[in-house]
């Protein structure tokens, strides 16, 4: 379900981007000049037309609560933030949507994630450079990832820092 659920946000990812002349969503964009935000599950409800699987089934402590909602079940590829989706030289290799949970989110850099089993990290747990870029082990070791050509597979964790970085 969960790989379901991914390859749904996926087909939504595709409609964002060919309504907003191929380029792809911001991970977090600011609404004016109020503190109000909008997340990139929000900017692609529109075109999922169930925000169900915006919430990985392993993860029932959590609920998506709309829009502006940072407490999810899949994490964003910051690296796509407003880039042109046919930028990256070889999108089949581009993870573009992941499981990892962002429970709070700061633009001090101050993110925090959850694992299933509650521990937080304050920085990537996978020893990356970006808290952002976390898969986490919830499905028989390992995490599913949506990569940027729509394509769903589960990967090892150890596996995901090589399909975040962006070729150009």
């Amino acid at each position: 379900m969960c790989l379901s659920n991914l390859k749904q946000i996926g087909l939504a990812l595709e409609m964002y981007a060919q309504d907003h002349d191929s380029v792809l969503p911001y991970h977090i964009i600011t609404m004016g000049t109020s503190s109000s935000y909008l997340t990139y599950l929000g900017s692609l409800e529109p075109y999922a037309r169930n925000g169900g699987i915006f919430q990985c089934p392993s993860r029932k402590d959590l609920t998506w609560d709309g829009p502006t909602d940072t407490t999810v079940s899949y994490a964003y590829n910051r690296d796509l933030n407003g880039i042109y989706r046919d930028l990256p030289a070889d999108p089949s290799r581009v993870l573009a949507v992941m499981d990892g949970v962002q429970v709070s989110c700061s633009y001090s850099g101050g993110d925090t994630f959850r694992d299933v089993d509650g521990t937080e990290y304050t920085v990537d747990p996978n020893d990356g450079s970006s808290p952002n870029r976390v898969i986490f082990a919830r499905h028989s070791g390992g995490g599913n990832g949506l990569f940027l050509d729509g394509h769903c597979k589960w990967l090892k964790p150890e596996r995901v820092r090589e399909h975040l970085l962006v070729s150009r």
